[in-house]
């Protein structure tokens, strides 16, 4: 699977402080959704402890990390190549 502009299942530092990334399935949000209100805490990010966000690319985000999503697009066109006869016409490619 190719995760053009990431997922929801992936957290990322908000402050980029060592542009890993990490899985999001311990953060179990509590919401009161009468009021639309987040009820328990923020996910941090296991470094630094700052904020984290998902790793989901957004309009003019230059911090998005992209590694993940660059590692599916070589797995991609790797299948696409060997399923296709090396034919180049059938390489995607990932603008970011």
């Amino acid at each position: 699977m190719f995760e053009c502009h990431g997922s929801i299942h992936r957290l990322q530092c908000t402050a980029d402080c060592n542009g890993k990334i990490w899985s999001a399935e311990k953060f179990v949000p509590e919401i009161d959704e009468e009021k639309c209100l987040l009820l328990s805490p923020l996910p941090r990010c296991p470094e630094c402890n700052r904020i984290a966000r998902p790793n989901i690319l957004m309009f003019v985000d230059h911090a998005w990390q992209k590694n993940k999503s660059l590692e599916q697009h070589e797995d991609l066109n790797a299948f696409l190549r060997k399923t296709e006869g090396g034919k180049r016409a059938y390489q995607l490619t990932l603008a970011v």
